[in-house]
């Protein structure tokens, strides 16, 4: 079903510290000194509201079915896991993939996201985080509509305009409003919900957080799919 030595894309993702580096040595620098559970621990804190969420608009009492795309070492399917879901994680870099199997029994594939192996609706929620800030508005709608196809819901969790380009991490990410994502997700999805999470320790972010959603460090959207979005 995946053909795991095919070529999916430099690893490569741009300089840090002076240097090229791959995400397997990103990966292993987050490793660094932690065990496991220590590692899942601190890479799935902040996303607490996220994941609650996300069980909480799309989970209907049955075992939820979840593949997460871009899934890194599957520190979040972890998590999910832990909360009584079955998971999948697929991610393109293959080093990765091979890191996340040595820290976690889990069922871990090497994969594009725009060309996912499985039947349609084979999972009742995919989700990303932190991934489609990296591509331009053509690619996260392939992305979506392919996610969709496996998927009965799409959940998608992205860093907003409160992180500055001087923060990236990559060198690529786009920060962008929930109105600008709004646009490029709406003519291919129907958006069911939208929420942030993480505030930065400011009053002025306390105070509006709750009625400005772009306050948030991390926005969320929930979709659905439609015809149109299929053909």
């Amino acid at each position: 079903m995946i053909d795991e030595g095919q070529e999916l894309g430099s690893p490569y993702f741009g300089q840090r510290e002076g240097r090229q580096t791959t995400w397997v040595d990103f990966h292993l620098r987050q490793i660094a000194g932690r065990t496991p559970e220590e590692l899942v621990r601190k890479k799935t804190a902040y996303k607490a509201r996220l994941l609650t969420r996300l069980m909480q608009y799309v989970g209907s009492g049955a075992v939820l079915e979840v593949l997460e795309a871009g899934c890194g070492t599957g520190t979040s399917l972890v998590e999910l896991r832990n909360r009584g879901c079955r998971v999948v994680g697929v991610d393109r870099d293959q080093a990765t993939i091979a890191l996340a199997r040595t820290l976690f029994d889990l069922s871990f594939y090497v994969a594009d996201i725009g060309r996912l192996p499985f039947r349609s609706q084979s999972f009742d929620v995919c989700f990303s985080n932190g991934v489609l800030e990296h591509f331009e508005d053509e690619q996260i709608r392939k992305y979506i509509i392919e996610q969709l196809l496996v998927a009965h819901t799409v959940v998608v969790s992205v860093p907003s305009r409160q992180y500055r380009d001087e923060e990236r991490t990559y060198g690529d990410e786009r920060f962008m409003t929930h109105a600008q994502w709004q646009g490029i997700l709406s003519p291919v999805s129907t958006i069911i919900k939208s929420f942030g999470f993480h505030c930065r320790p400011t009053l002025r972010q306390r105070v509006l957080a709750p009625f400005d959603i772009d306050q948030y460090q991390f926005l969320v959207f929930i979709l659905n799919g439609f015809e149109s979005a299929r053909t």
